[in-house]
């Protein structure tokens, strides 16, 4: 059984304190993140000195310090994931508390079973590519992608192991905390699912912090809002979230995928978006028809 907390009519949390509600899971990985990287700049200064002994000033050392972070992204990404992540289920269980210590008007409902995280997993896959496809073919991955080029060398320059663990498993874990498990529900409180569903997307879009992936979060928001409110449970979206990373890590990694994406290879491009539209289209339907948890508590 899962308890969901739905629309709250009659709740008076003042502005101020809705606002906050949304901003400070973000800021807390943000601030994990910072804290991380400062202990990380001190090991370096501390054991490896050598790597400033042509550093002249303030700006070279940062430069330095940069570089090396950039280097070591998918390390640090693992720890700051693994800190990050106690302290989030730390405050979605608090959530929980205060849901019930305020009376909140709470539906029960059947938990989904296992087939329902296998879609999930599919959707997550197919739906990553598609959106890359398009982004590509429509010609607004070259429009757009000035800043994202940035944050995927920074991404995707690491060995593949660690890659997969921090940024195609850990990474959504975290996110999914943060804008489905946390932010979302908190949303759902004041507002209906279809309204909560498109603003949590437009949030997760400015997080990721440059208009690409900011039109491929929106449309990925979207569907993780989605599959979050017909499951009641935060590893759907989890499941998804990861198949995503887990694809878009394979494809840049190995380089046999990226033979697709050649001008020579146009059909091949075409026909592999028609099989993952395909996949896709096949995974929503059977999640649609199929994952259909019953509500338990008809009278509340």
């Amino acid at each position: 059984m899962i308890r969901w907390a739905g629309k709250q009519e009659g709740l008076n949390y003042s502005y101020w304190k809705r606002m906050w509600e949304l901003v400070y899971p973000w800021l807390i990985y943000e601030g994990v993140m910072i804290l991380v990287s400062f202990v990380f700049g001190l090991f370096l200064m501390v054991f490896r000195p050598g790597l400033f002994a042509d550093a002249e000033g303030v700006y070279k050392t940062s430069v330095i310090l940069n570089q090396q972070m950039t280097s070591h992204y998918a390390l640090l990404a693992l720890i700051i994931c693994l800190l990050t992540i106690p302290l989030l289920l730390f405050f979605w269980k608090r959530d929980r508390k205060t849901e019930v210590q305020e009376s909140f008007q709470m539906e029960e409902w059947q938990k989904t079973g296992a087939l329902s995280f296998l879609l999930c997993f599919c959707l997550g896959v197919s739906a990553c590519i598609i959106l890359n496809h398009v982004l590509i073919y429509s010609g607004l991955y070259e429009l757009l992608s000035r800043g994202f080029e940035e944050t995927a060398q920074t991404l995707y320059q690491g060995k593949l192991l660690p890659e997969l663990l921090s940024i195609g498993i850990l990474t959504p874990m975290v996110e999914e905390l943060i804008f489905r498990g946390l932010v979302y529900r908190r949303i759902r409180w004041y507002l209906n699912a279809v309204p909560a569903m498109v603003f949590s997307a437009l949030l997760f879009a400015v997080f990721h912090g440059n208009l690409l992936q900011g039109i491929y979060a929106f449309a990925l928001g979207l569907l993780l809002a989605f599959v979050y409110e017909r499951t009641h449970s935060v590893l759907a979206p989890v499941c998804i979230h990861v198949g995503a990373n887990l694809i878009s890590v394979l494809m840049t990694d190995i380089p046999s995928f990226g033979r697709i994406y050649e001008a020579k290879n146009e059909g091949a491009f075409l026909l592999f978006t028609a099989v993952m539209m395909l996949v896709f289209t096949a995974a929503f339907y059977f999640f649609y028809t199929r994952v259909q948890p019953a509500r338990l508590d008809r009278e509340v």
